[in-house]
């Protein structure tokens, strides 16, 4: 019952419970995002084992900075700075070739962990898993500034006035970024499987 009552609870109720000695508060609170959290890294940077180590490192300092994290915000978009800037310190510690950084793509790669149960034909299944992978292949395409935007955005679930304050420019700034991503996985989608984007994103 008190794990149920923990994930429904808000980030701040779980906060609050975690500086009052709760740890099960801080896992279901890790649960919560580290899904979004990873892939919002895998994507950026293109390499798995990279991502683990950079995710884990975010939750660190997570774990580390919430006495003194301030309810003033979303602290959906309080994790998020704490991720970029934890890319960031990867690239410049490790010297990290990241697609973060020169937005090369280096092929497909696989960024689902499993699949939903579906009532799909195995040609119906074929077909959506390839439009995944273009899906993938396109997201990796984009250059490193619009796919961080549409990545915080469609994964991430910040609004743009967020996504405007962790990268430090205006929501208008944002805004042109994301009509320009989605610009781009347009005409990349149209290229590769003649479809819409809105008919598979």
């Amino acid at each position: 019952m008190e794990k149920q009552k923990l994930e429904i609870s808000t980030d701040s109720v779980l906060i609050e419970q975690y500086r009052n000695g709760s740890k099960s508060a801080l896992d279901c609170l890790v649960r919560r995002y580290y899904s979004s959290v990873f892939t919002y890294v895998l994507r950026m940077c293109g390499n798995r084992e990279t991502s683990v180590d950079i995710t884990q490192d975010v939750f660190v300092r997570v774990i580390n900075d919430l006495a003194n994290y301030r309810d003033r915000g979303s602290f959906q978009a309080w994790l998020f700075r704490i991720a970029r800037n934890a890319m960031i310190d990867s690239v410049r510690k490790k010297k990290t070739r990241f697609k973060y950084m020169d937005g090369d793509s280096d092929g497909y790669v696989d960024f689902e962990n499993c699949s939903a149960i579906s009532d799909d034909t195995p040609l119906q299944e074929l077909e959506k898993q390839e439009q995944k992978e273009w899906i993938e292949k396109a997201v990796l395409a984009l250059p490193a500034k619009l796919r961080e935007v549409y990545l915080m955005r469609e994964h991430g679930g910040l609004s743009f006035k967020e996504i405007a304050a962790i990268h430090h420019c205006s929501v208008n700034t944002v805004l042109g970024r994301m009509r320009y991503a989605m610009q781009h996985l347009r005409e990349h989608l149209q290229q590769n499987l003649g479809v819409e984007v809105k008919d598979v994103l």
